[in-house]
């Protein structure tokens, strides 16, 4: 990401694609507008190998919504899918523990709510998340997902200590990691 040189960054892995051919000038017109905003992203469903849609996962409603940078910063958001993300192209600060997130869609928001919120946009067709036999996510076990989602639990508690954030480090324990040590130790 630090060899992007465009105002905006858009986030697309090899096997997923986005179904909208107006997805980038409709997110583009959003931030154009949206001075506030870190990032804006849309709604996804999951699709299989041959293009079916496996599981019309969107969103749910209650996380349709805008970020402020205060939610950002303090993990108080829903899972982010990068793939539906535009965000601008900023000098944000990188934590160490950025790089070695297992969860970009996790962690990354925060990173981006350094500079501003977040907007749900409406009106863009679903990307299209793939999920196969040899995807580095869907191809491993539950077991292996929740080590990765603990793994970046542990980060956003490093985080939140960093920073200082007696809130954000109670959020992210009893939100995140918590939940994630109970499923690993019960898978």
């Amino acid at each position: 990401m630090r060899a992007a040189s465009g105002k905006y960054v858009f986030w697309l892995e090899g096997d997923d694609y986005w179904d909208d051919d107006e997805k980038i000038l409709k997110q583009i017109q959003v931030m154009e507008n949206n001075a506030e905003l870190s990032f804006c992203f849309h709604d996804y469903v999951w699709i299989d190998e041959f293009d079916n849609i496996k599981v019309d996962f969107q969103y749910p409603d209650w996380a349709r919504r805008n970020y402020s940078k205060e939610e950002l910063l303090s993990f108080r958001y829903a899972f982010i899918l990068m793939s539906t993300v535009c965000f601008r192209n900023l000098e944000y600060s990188w934590d160490a523990e950025a790089y070695i997130a297992r969860n970009a869609d996790m962690f990354y928001p925060r990173i981006f709510g350094q500079l501003g919120g977040a907007l749900y946009v409406q009106g863009i067709k679903c990307h299209k998340y793939r999920i196969h036999s040899t995807g580095s996510w869907s191809a491993t076990s539950d077991r292996e997902r929740i080590r990765r989602k603990l793994m970046t639990a542990c980060l956003m508690l490093h985080s939140a200590l960093s920073f200082n954030n007696q809130d954000c480090f109670e959020f992210a324990l009893q939100g995140r990691f918590l939940p994630n040590l109970k499923a690993y130790m019960g898978s």
